[in-house]
């Protein structure tokens, strides 16, 4: 039994260094591998396992009795590094999630996997006997029934992920403009400085609580087989018992939480004070109430372990240390580590100081968890206020006249830009010369709800007191779209800046990238077409454009308002929000995008105004060349009156501008 015990943590662990390489390697895929490959990426793991275990329900088959050990531990490695390789599922999952859904779909996960892990002992407890009658052949044929059943559950997730996830993943993750209304800032926006510190916090409890079930998987086991003398179809019983009460407690934890009766705090103190139960009927040092107080624990701090990931996730901020992305790579490496290294440690700590050493690391391991999670959870609260109370942790003296900021943004100011003070207000100058084509810098933004308040921006170490209705383009009726520095940048009919590759990394934020439409003079002003983005100016209307430019509008009051054949030209440069606005008051009017590099463009025929366009090449090709490849536009005949088409051109090796 002993033996059983500590072969047990040996397999365990090898799955544990198995599972860490995985998500390195999937990390490195979901980084480098092109879109279209990752639908059959994610089907590979399920359907390599698959693999995997029909191999070793041969094995077994063929009665080679000394193989079989290491072709289990080989398994256990390979089995884990393509469980690894699965978390490009979870980063798909993760990065289509909204923040607030994150904790949700924590425990979902956490939940779905303690039910899957549990299934596993509970069949191996059906499968085998602990009677003497049974010879050694029999057992191995029955590992090898459950081995290929195993297989072909795999082989069924293989299909069912096939189906399920789409097979192209391009724009997957770009919201269709009426789903970012209603939301909330989230998380991400407001944490700002404290947001490592949080980060950190959940992943270290994230990492007690994974090392604590790790321990209690397999410490129990050797328990009930040395103290309470139990055989191994009975502890596979219990800890598969075990395992499936945690997924049962995470699907109540849902349900609750689904209901409203309770917020995620709240759950996760309940799972608390049940964690505590459990440590307290181990701390009495009786191996008969060592299930009992399993089935209070285990559950207990994996429910806490999902809340302390998801509260992680709902902090993520794209392209930065913090992205969804590096938090699921960190999550999981934690895994990993505390697989492989704790069981034997735990199996160390029980022969060599009993149950009540045992007991006492387990209630160490949870103060500490404890701690960790109610301190993240203080820090995220203070990043959320509840609605029509004052914002903790702001001075008297920032608060302004018109009620609380509704967001604290933080970045940094481009070394080439400083802000300056111009005759329109603020402005942004280039503090030295930039190319055409050269990129300025990347901005962030946040899709807000229409509705008054002011935001506070530290740029550079200096703060500005921003307006919502003066600062924040209004995208479409109902949505605005909140920025950082970029929100000074003043209008010109004649710009010389461009935004492109605009990137969302959830439902309501994202960021793009700027670049120089000419050669910009050290000491000269940024300028962009308001136009382009702004659907109605409303207040923000100007009457009498100062910009001084050959082809001036004279004013600036929105898209909605340019006559349709100047909209019609500007369409391809517009905002993606503000050009669905626009089509959706327009529906006889379609809109092609051709792509970058197409081979295709327009020219008039004619010098009159309203002469007729005919297509024409747009670079020089040689014979058989590919002139365009991509979307089609069907239309019904005499439905559209204009159809208008945008074919981006190269300002620069890379650089394109619609």
């Amino acid at each position: 039994a002993d033996g059983d015990a500590a072969m047990s943590g040996f397999l365990v662990g090898a799955s544990g260094l198995g599972f860490s390489a995985g998500i390195c390697a999937g990390r490195l895929v979901w980084q480098a591998a092109p879109a279209r490959w990752l639908h059959a990426l994610i089907v590979l793991s399920p359907l390599a396992n698959a693999l995997l275990y029909g191999g070793l329900a041969l094995l077994l088959l063929g009665h080679r009795g000394a193989a079989v050990l290491p072709g289990l531990l080989g398994l256990r490695l390979a089995t884990g590094f393509f469980e690894g390789m699965d978390q490009l599922l979870q980063y798909l999952v993760r990065d289509v999630t909204p923040a607030r859904e994150q904790v949700r779909v924590a425990v979902l996960e956490y939940t779905a996997i303690s039910m899957g892990t549990g299934l596993g002992p509970l069949l191996s407890a059906g499968l085998h006997s602990d009677a003497g009658g049974g010879d050694g052949a029999s057992a191995l044929a029955q590992a090898a029934a459950l081995s290929a059943a195993v297989a072909a559950l795999c082989a069924a997730s293989a299909v069912g992920l096939s189906l399920a996830v789409p097979s192209c993943m391009e724009g997957l993750r770009e919201p269709e403009g009426e789903e970012v209304l209603g939301v909330d800032l989230g998380p991400a926006v407001r944490l700002g400085r404290r947001r490592p510190l949080l980060v950190l916090l959940c992943l270290a409890a994230v990492l007690l609580g994974t090392a604590i079930a790790a321990a209690v998987e397999v410490t129990t086991s050797l328990i009930l087989q040395l103290d309470a003398g139990w055989g191994r179809q009975a502890v596979g019983a219990g800890i598969g018992g075990i395992l499936c009460a945690a997924g049962l407690a995470g699907s109540a934890m849902v349900a609750v939480r689904e209901a409203g009766l309770v917020g995620d705090v709240a759950l996760a103190r309940s799972a608390l004070l049940a964690a505590g139960a459990g440590a307290g009927l181990l701390l009495t040092g009786s191996s008969s109430l060592a299930l009992p107080a399993d089935f209070a624990l285990y559950p207990a701090v994996v429910c806490l372990s999902a809340c302390a990931e998801g509260l992680a996730f709902e902090a993520a901020s794209p392209r930065s240390a913090f992205s969804m992305p590096n938090l699921v790579l960190a999550s999981n490496l934690l895994d990993g580590p505390a697989k492989a290294g704790v069981p034997p440690l735990g199996r160390h700590v029980f022969a060599e100081g009993g149950m009540r050493a045992y007991a006492f690391t387990i209630v160490v391991g949870l103060a500490a968890m404890a701690g960790a999670y109610e301190f993240a959870a203080w820090l995220m609260r203070r990043a959320a206020p509840a609605a029509g109370s004052p914002e903790k942790g702001w001075s008297e003296s920032k608060r302004g006249e018109g009620g609380e900021y509704i967001a604290e943004l933080e970045c940094e100011m481009p070394r080439r830009l400083e802000i300056r003070e111009t005759r329109c207000g603020k402005g942004i100058f280039a503090c030295e010369p930039i190319r055409q084509g050269q990129i300025l810098y990347t901005a962030r933004f946040w899709l807000i709800d229409d509705t008054p308040g002011k935001v506070l921006l530290t740029a550079g170490g200096r703060e500005f007191v921003l307006t919502v209705t003066e600062h924040f383009p209004l995208l479409c009726p109902g949505c605005r779209e909140m920025g950082e520095i970029d929100c000074f940048t003043n209008h010109s009919c004649d710009p010389n800046i461009f935004y492109d590759n605009i990137r969302y990394a959830s439902d309501r934020m994202g960021d793009y990238d700027i670049y120089a439409l000419r050669d910009i003079a050290a000491g000269e002003e940024l300028t962009c077409n308001y136009f382009l983005f702004d659907w109605d100016c409303l207040e923000k209307q100007i009457t009498r454009c100062l910009c001084g430019a050959a082809n001036c509008m004279g004013s600036i009051s929105g898209f909605k308002y340019l006559p349709l054949k100047v909209a019609l030209s500007k369409l391809g440069e517009a905002e993606p929000y503000t050009r669905n606005a626009f089509l959706a008051e327009h529906p006889e009017v379609r809109y092609l995008d051709l792509g970058r590099g197409a081979g295709l463009t327009a020219v008039r025929l004619g010098e009159e105004e309203g002469g007729a366009w005919a297509m024409a090449a747009g670079r020089d090709c040689r014979p058989g060349a590919v002139l365009y490849e991509g979307t089609c536009l069907l239309v019904d005949e005499g439905a559209p009156a204009f159809v208008a088409c945008n074919s981006p051109v190269e300002l620069a090796p890379g650089v394109w501008r619609p």
